[in-house]
């Protein structure tokens, strides 16, 4: 559903099991906990419309997956930053995103990503496309997606830098 109000997913309530696509509207701002889970029971984004701040740290991670018994390449779909998101504020850090058709689409929009393991996606790891400010895509392990670990187009001041970038198909 919609996220109206800012909100925190705690590690107390996690995992947190996702049946139907999350917006977080503009102007809202969903904070996840170290060490939270979030699974993707199906077909749905995580789509960002306001501010997300997902900081986990070396020792506790946050994972996006699927919630699939027998997990696959695009058993769910995307986290996803819009035009309308904070980009300045918008941060994951110390996760893991794996399993989904893409794993981040920066859809004209700049978030910072780093520290993350980004892995076995059907489509693209990173995805990032029409953005005056580009994402920060920094000392990531990206690796076994189907199609580009990091694809970009028509970005300008795009940062990508110490990155593992290893066994995509593409």
């Amino acid at each position: 559903g919609v996220i109206s109000a800012d909100k925190t997913w705690k590690l107390s309530n996690s995992p947190y099991i996702i049946k139907g696509s999350v917006n977080v509207s503009s102007g809202v701002t969903l904070t996840i906990e170290a060490g939270v889970t979030v699974k993707f029971d199906g077909d749905y984004n995580l789509v960002i419309d306001g501010t997300l701040v997902a900081q986990g740290t070396a020792d506790e991670l946050i994972t996006f997956t699927s919630n699939q018994t027998f997990k696959s390449a695009g058993n769910w779909g995307e986290i996803q930053f819009r035009q309308t998101s904070v980009d300045k504020d918008c941060l994951i850090e110390y996760a893991v995103i794996e399993y989904g058709q893409t794993g981040v689409n920066c859809n004209q929009a700049a978030p910072t990503i780093q520290h993350c393991t980004i892995q076995h996606h059907s489509s693209y790891g990173i995805y990032a496309n029409n953005s005056n400010n580009g994402p920060i895509i920094q000392n990531n392990t990206i690796s076994n997606n189907n199609c580009y670990g990091i694809y970009t187009e028509s970005c300008s001041s795009l940062v990508i830098h110490s990155n593992v970038v290893s066994d995509n198909n593409s």
